[in-house]
């Protein structure tokens, strides 16, 4: 299951539990980064457009959420 699948997957059966970590993983990414992944100063404006930035985030969710995912798809979580 790619990434976009996993967090499609999320997205859809466990909406609540996937904003929550959301939210809480773009808080603390926020308040720690002042440098986006693609080298940019970390501004608010920046963040919402990046692709970088918002690959990172996901990608942090699905690996704090990969309980949640079917058993033959926990391995393919990496960081």
């Amino acid at each position: 299951m790619l990434i976009g699948e996993q967090i499609a997957y999320l997205r859809r059966y466990y909406p609540t539990e996937w904003h929550e970590a959301y939210k809480s993983v773009e808080l603390l990414a926020e308040r720690h980064s002042l440098l986006c992944p693609c080298g940019q100063i970390a501004t608010k404006r920046h963040r919402s457009t990046c692709m970088r930035y918002r690959r990172m985030v996901d990608t942090e969710v699905v690996y704090n959420l990969r309980h949640l995912l079917p058993k033959r798809y926990q391995t393919a979580v990496k960081r």
